[in-house]
């Protein structure tokens, strides 16, 4: 790793041991571990971070003479083709030419560079692949959720006594076919609007409604039954009034009373004219 020492504002989710990405003045980007941490709080909270040890080789190998060393080094670091070395370290290597590899450790990540031409013509060292995870992946991860918590979250509403409720906003809520609602816990209040085109069974009773402004020119068939209508002129042919024995029969103003038995007419009320404005019954 490499060592640093920075001062900063500080971070109490931060702990000691927790590995840094820091950036330095190039812009690249490379990860130390937090080794000393110090959070202090005077009015403002502030913080120094360092890793400052000697570093030591993890890798034991055993005895050789030092030419047959240098020999094994040598091969190790040319590739497969035999053009291209192959280095590895923190170091940048020196006197690289393209198409050479450089496996660069960056604190507990891995990265492959490949010396190469670029667009203005001048070479350099790319970074083409590494074991850490992209800025985006890496903050989907730390952002993300495990279903078990998001089913504990939803059902928190049940823990709580209706002290407080469990509210789910957006407009992007679908509910399919496959949703289920308890019988009658949707109330009148929760409905906004309702169309009646909407309703294509079932009944309506008219003891628990009032209806207003009914068009009659809607009403196709059934009977009307028990109606008192007032204040209405009737238009029509002929208007029967049908009793147990009897019926009346109004019909271009004659009245004609008719038993119901044998449909014989009893007797009839109607006008003859005298003049155009007057006549006699």
């Amino acid at each position: 790793f490499y060592p640093f020492t920075l001062n900063w504002r500080g971070n109490p989710a931060l702990e000691t041991g927790d590995w840094l990405t820091l950036t330095d003045r190039d812009g690249t980007p490379f990860k130390t571990p937090n080794l000393s941490y110090t959070l202090t709080f005077k009015g403002g909270l502030t913080a120094t971070s360092s890793a400052n040890t000697n570093s030591s080789a993890q890798t034991v190998s055993a005895y050789s003479p030092p030419l047959n060393q240098i020999i094994k080094e040598i091969n190790s670091r040319v590739d497969a083709a035999g053009k291209n070395s192959v280095y590895d370290g923190t170091e940048e290597p020196p006197y690289p030419k393209e198409g050479d590899i450089w496996f660069k450790k960056n604190g507990p990540d891995d990265e492959i560079w490949i010396y190469t031409k670029l667009a203005d013509g001048t070479y350099d060292w790319v970074m083409t692949t590494s074991t850490r995870l992209s800025d985006e992946i890496q903050e989907k991860i730390d952002n993300s959720v495990p279903s078990d918590e998001i089913v504990k979250t939803i059902n928190l509403s049940q823990e709580m006594d209706g002290k407080e409720w469990l509210k789910i906003t957006g407009a992007k809520i679908w509910l399919t076919d496959k949703t289920r609602i308890d019988d009658a816990i949707i109330k009148d209040a929760m409905i906004g609007n309702l169309s009646a085109s909407k309703l294509k069974a079932g009944t309506i009773d008219a003891s628990n409604v009032n209806i207003i402004n009914l068009n009659a020119s809607n009403i196709s068939t059934g009977t009307l039954t028990a109606v008192d209508i007032e204040g209405v002129k009737i238009k029509g042919s002929k208007i029967t009034s049908a009793g147990d024995d009897f019926s009346m029969l109004q019909d271009n103003g004659a009245i004609t009373w008719i038993r119901n038995s044998d449909g014989k007419e009893i007797f009839k009320f109607y006008t003859t004219l005298i003049n155009m404005k007057e006549g006699n019954v």
